[in-house]
Parts: C-alpha cells; sequence; structure tokens
C-alpha cells in the first residue's frame, strides 16, 4: 500500500510539469524533485532498503533528459530496481556537482555562487557517488546519485540546485558539451537535503 502511494504521488506530479513561465516552472521543478525525494526516503523506511535519487549527467543524451530526467530506485537482492521516474518542466534543470566540468553548461562572465561566495551547485550529489545504468532502456548512461539508508539517512546534508535554461543549438557547440545553459545564478530554487534526509524547500540564491 505505501509503495502504491508513493508510486501514484509520483505520477501526479510528474502529470502537472507542463510548459509554463519561468517563476511558476521553477517551482513546479522544486516540487517534483521535493516530492521524488521524500518518495524514496519513504520507500526506504517502509521496506527496509537503500533507496537512490539519479540525475541523468550523460553530455551525449537528448536535452530532454541531460540534467532534467530524474529517477528513484529501490536496492533488492543487490540490484536497483526502478520505482519511478520524472522529467522538470521545460527550461529547468539541475545544477550537477561540478558544473564547470561540462563545457558551455553556465554562462560566462557571471559570478556562479551562493550567497556565501560558495560555487553555487548541487553539493547533495556526492564525490565519487556517480553511476552508469540503464533505466528503462536498453542503453547504460551516467548518473548522479544522492542515496537513502534503510533508516532514511544520507551520506551528509547537500544542496540541489534548479536553475533556469535554454537549449544550446548544435551549431553553437562541440562534441561533448552540455546541451543546455544555465541562464543566471539569480534564476534558481531548489533544496537543503539534512543528514536525516529530510528535504527543505529554499527558494532563491541567497537562501543557499
Amino acid at each position: 500500500m505505501v509503495i502504491g502511494l508513493i508510486a501514484a504521488l509520483v505520477a501526479v506530479v510528474a502529470v502537472g510539469l507542463r510548459p509554463a513561465g519561468q517563476g511558476v516552472a521553477l517551482q513546479a521543478g522544486q516540487s517534483a524533485v521535493a516530492n521524488l525525494l521524500n518518495a524514496a526516503r519513504l520507500n526506504a523506511l517502509a521496506t527496509g532498503r537503500e533507496t537512490r535519487v539519479l540525475l541523468c549527467v550523460e553530455t551525449a543524451s537528448a536535452a530532454d533528459d541531460f540534467l532534467r530526467r530524474l529517477a528513484w530506485q529501490e536496492k533488492t537482492d543487490q540490484r536497483w530496481i526502478t520505482q519511478g521516474e520524472i522529467r522538470l518542466p521545460d527550461g529547468v534543470a539541475m545544477l550537477p556537482r561540478n558544473p564547470e566540468a561540462f563545457t558551455g553548461l553556465l554562462t560566462p562572465g557571471v559570478a556562479w555562487t551562493r550567497e556565501d561566495g560558495a560555487a553555487l551547485r548541487s553539493t547533495a550529489f556526492r564525490a565519487g557517488a556517480d553511476v552508469r545504468a540503464a533505466v528503462n532502456s536498453p542503453g547504460a548512461v551516467d548518473w548522479a546519485a544522492v542515496t537513502f539508508s534503510s533508516a532514511g539517512t544520507t551520506m551528509g546534508s547537500g544542496d540541489l540546485v534548479l536553475g533556469a535554461t535554454v537549449i544550446r543549438p548544435p551549431s553553437d557547440r562541440g562534441a561533448g558539451e552540455a546541451p543546455v545553459r544555465f541562464v543566471h545564478p539569480d534564476q534558481v530554487r531548489g533544496l537543503s537535503v539534512s543528514g536525516y534526509g529530510l528535504a527543505t524547500l529554499v527558494n532563491s540564491r541567497e537562501g543557499f
């Protein structure tokens, strides 16, 4: 019953992600990610099994997938089973842990920093935690991961940052470069995830 309610919640969120104004789209994406995290954590607590939330970081993927496609999985018999997935609204993507590693991802000439001067990035994705997996498709791609223990905890606190993006046309990028570009560090929302796995909404750059 618990898993059925979780699946229904994620499905409702996914259906609601339609094209919208920039601010509305960011808010919708923020809510979708919060519900996805809560679903994964609730599943871990209910089943006593590890769960994880994945973000597609494969630059060869379509612009609809890169930094926009998220999935959550449950670990069963040493295998990760996909329980649900969503895509963020058009014009919204999630910053990776190391944005500078993706050529062309950030608008140049702008300081992509938090209020305290530190780099603006999704620190909830742990260094070295990336995985390569096939999620509801035959081909394996690269994913960043946030993992919840059977007790619903994470490896530590961190942020998940969503921002407004534009699609980069093929003529504007070379092979292996990011297919989207984040517009401006002031156009962000997201979440702060505690070591207990609890997510708090962050509604502006100043909140990170």
